[in-house]
């Protein structure tokens, strides 16, 4: 199904805030925060003569498929699962693992939903689709493929087909994903970069696909892909060449993009889109029947991270991590002994550079005054007005006296 040495995490980092607008396209949403997939009829399937599927026993029922609005944004066929209940307009449903459903059935189910017609489909997509309904019907509620269940006797044969072909295909069916979602953290930050790791959670199963996620970093738009870490420097963002070096090291579902160390606090877009294949399980609110998607959905997800330099690791915390980890290289048998050194030595070293950096900046300032001052004396001077110019002033005092 599509949409397919060690770092040390230091508390100083945490101070980032994270706003997760979710799978909806926009915050004021009601399912803006929700990582589980939900949907809505868009088309409630109605009665007719010609969709009628009429079992013994049963009321005769329509076998023409809903239409559902994934996640309030697209729109994609789906067939019921269970034909003793109906499909209020009024319901609502969500994603769910198939082996924690308890139907019978439910791999058949899902493989007649995602069949590409590359069976012998039939030439009207309505009958197909009512085929498809009826064989699902057969695995879930023991449907009985009867001559007088439909009027079409086109229908009944593909129906028979399709459950020839799922009981013989349905065996290794996967359970499917019932969520999809964006969480973003900061990895690490040292003088030069700031690491953040964007990982997408697809629940109990990997995706099995690349993805690519879109980055909007100060109004400017990136690409990258999940399993690289990508290097991204800020300075060539306006020459359309900001990412650097790409190593592919992760997995399907984590993407790690190293900036440049920014000065000022700076937010970071993510939008990813995946592709979200049929085969899905949703279940209702209330008393309606459960359904599994027909048709691909196509989904957006977006989540920001502001990264605010205040937050992260000082001079002190660098240095106390470079010795940390010349402390772990050590024999097993010296590091006690380095440790206690280091006890007594870090608070002093680190000191020296915070007053080190603290007389660098005076100095900076100083310099930067003096060549102020310097420049503002040079403007004075040239536009004093020739005739009364300082040297002509000592000339006129030698020459009287």
């Amino acid at each position: 199904m599509k949409v397919g040495p060690p770092t040390i995490r230091f508390s100083a980092v945490a101070a980032v805030a994270v706003l997760t607008i979710g799978p909806g396209a926009s915050a004021n949403g009601d399912e803006s925060n929700s990582s589980q997939f939900t949907a809505r009829l868009q088309k409630e399937p109605i009665f007719q003569l010609e969709n009628a599927v009429g079992a013994a026993g049963r009321k005769p029922v329509s076998a023409d498929p809903a239409y559902i609005y994934m996640n309030s944004q697209d729109v994609v066929k789906a067939f019921s699962l269970d034909m003793s209940k109906t499909l209020p307009f009024d319901r609502s449903w969500k994603g769910i693992l198939s082996d924690r459903i308890k139907l019978r059935g439910i791999a058949a189910a899902q493989w007649i939903a995602r069949e590409q017609y590359d069976t012998g489909a039939l030439p009207s997509v309505a009958e197909e689709d009512r085929a498809r309904q009826v064989a699902i019907w057969h695995f879930t509620n023991d449907l009985a493929i009867v001559p007088d269940l439909a009027r079409s006797a086109p229908v009944l044969a593909r129906a028979q087909e399709l459950i020839r072909l799922a009981t013989d295909r349905s065996g290794g069916m996967t359970t499917g994903l019932d969520r999809l979602s964006i969480d973003v953290s900061v990895l690490d930050a040292n003088a030069e970069q700031v690491s953040i790791e964007i990982r997408l959670d697809s629940g109990s199963e990997k995706l099995t696909n690349w993805q690519t996620l879109e980055l909007d970093i100060s109004g400017d738009t990136l690409e990258i892909e999940t399993g690289d870490t990508t290097d991204i420097h800020q300075d060539k963002y306006d020459a359309g060449d900001a990412v650097g070096e790409i190593t592919t090291n992760l997995d399907q579902n984590t993407a790690v993009a190293r900036l440049d160390r920014m000065a000022n606090t700076m937010r970071v877009g993510i939008e990813w889109e995946p592709s979200v294949y049929a085969g899905m399980i949703l279940i209702p609110d209330g008393n309606a029947a459960p359904l599994v998607t027909a048709e691909t959905a196509e989904l957006r997800y977006v989540t920001a991270i502001t990264l605010d330099p205040k937050g992260f690791p000082g001079p002190q915390d660098l240095v106390d991590r470079f010795l940390m980890e010349t402390v772990g290289r050590l024999p097993n048998w010296l590091a006690p002994l380095a440790i206690l050194v280091l006890l007594y030595l870090i608070p002093k070293f680190s000191a020296l550079v915070d007053i080190g950096f603290t007389h660098l900046k005076r100095a900076c300032r100083a310099l930067y005054r003096r060549r102020v001052k310097a420049a503002s004396i040079d403007d004075r001077q040239a536009n004093q007005p020739q005739g009364k110019s300082s040297t002509n002033r000592r000339g006129k005092q030698q020459g009287t006296r």
